[in-house]
């Protein structure tokens, strides 16, 4: 391979976001409030008692949509406005950036989070890198080459389910 063939190839890195409590950030519009209700009754007492939803409820359907929809959205600014290849999965964010522009990419996502108003979980992102781990698995990005890869926790519970089944039949 010639020199500057090399000098020219880009060198490409991973990086993740996840908001913290994605759906309780996604304010629901007042007018749908009435059909946001829980009742619940007391165990104890047998009284009813009612809780009011004033964000997407968690585990809804129609609240994945909804929120797949904003994620969606939030993806299609980072393409088209500044030209970074990101990717979601619910509230799991990705993007793939040459290394030089890695960072800047990574921080226009925690910005724009920020000036949407929400809010990025640091402790569960990776910042931009080579190696990580992306919705369980393992992902290394080499000059010539993208490896995936079981990460090996989930390696050995997949073995034992697959061993408990066959010798239980």
């Amino acid at each position: 391979e010639h020199d500057s063939q090399h000098k020219l190839r880009r060198h490409y890195v991973i990086a993740k976001g996840d908001r913290r409590q994605a759906y309780h950030q996604v304010p629901v519009h007042g007018d749908d409030y009435d059909v946001l209700y829980v009742r619940l009754r007391n165990p104890i007492t047998g009284t009813w008692n009612f809780f009011q939803h004033l964000t997407l409820p968690f585990g809804s359907k129609a609240s994945m949509l909804q929120y797949t929809r904003l994620a969606r959205a939030l993806v299609a600014i980072m393409r088209a406005e500044f030209k970074c290849l990101a990717f979601s999965y619910v509230d799991d964010y990705f993007s793939l950036c040459d290394k030089d522009q890695a960072a800047l990419c990574y921080q226009i996502f925690i910005r724009l989070n920020e000036l949407l108003g929400f809010e990025v979980k640091r402790e569960k992102s990776l910042e931009p890198s080579a190696e990580g781990k992306l919705l369980g698995i393992l992902v290394r990005i080499d000059d010539d080459s993208i490896t995936l890869d079981t990460c090996p926790d989930r390696a050995k519970r997949l073995t034992k389910t697959i061993d408990d089944h066959l010798h239980s039949a």
